[in-house]
């Protein structure tokens, strides 16, 4: 679970790596949207098991499902900003063989990374070997890359 704008969607899913998505619901304002975040907060995860996602191991759940049933937790007002329009996002990645066992790479560990890049998934790049590298989390650095 999520706040995102309409102008990234579904740019911020894919910077995820999100396996598929669903609007629950528009607000007019990031306030809104926190207080429908609030009010579901006990009933939904906002956090990613980061590494079943980089292990491709997406739960089977029915979105529609689950968006209706969350639904009766909402408060009139914030039913309001309900979305009627039950699309769903899928979202594949170009990663030629997903790990095992997630290896994360950390820069302040080691100042070197080595390999073939086999794939990215959001802000995931996935290495030869099973390695991860976390390009978000490394934002800052001065990173350069030998072909």
């Amino acid at each position: 679970m999520g706040v995102t704008r309409d102008t990234q969607i579904p740019t911020r899913w894919i910077d995820q790596g999100a396996s598929s998505a669903i609007i629950l619901a528009e607000t007019q304002k990031r306030y809104e949207a926190g207080m429908i975040e609030v009010a579901l907060k006990d009933r939904m995860q906002d956090k990613t098991h980061w590494q079943r996602m980089l292990k491709n191991q997406n739960p089977n759940i029915d979105l529609v499902k689950i968006k209706m049933d969350v639904c009766k937790h909402l408060s009139e007002e914030h039913l309001e900003m309900y979305c009627t329009n039950d699309k769903i996002w899928e979202f594949n990645y170009p990663v030629q063989q997903y790990p095992l066992k997630v290896k994360s790479l950390n820069l302040a560990k080691q100042s070197k990374i080595e390999g073939v890049l086999a794939g990215i998934r959001g802000q995931y790049l996935y290495f030869e070997h099973g390695e991860v590298f976390n390009v978000r989390a490394h934002e800052g650095h001065v990173v350069e890359f030998v072909i």
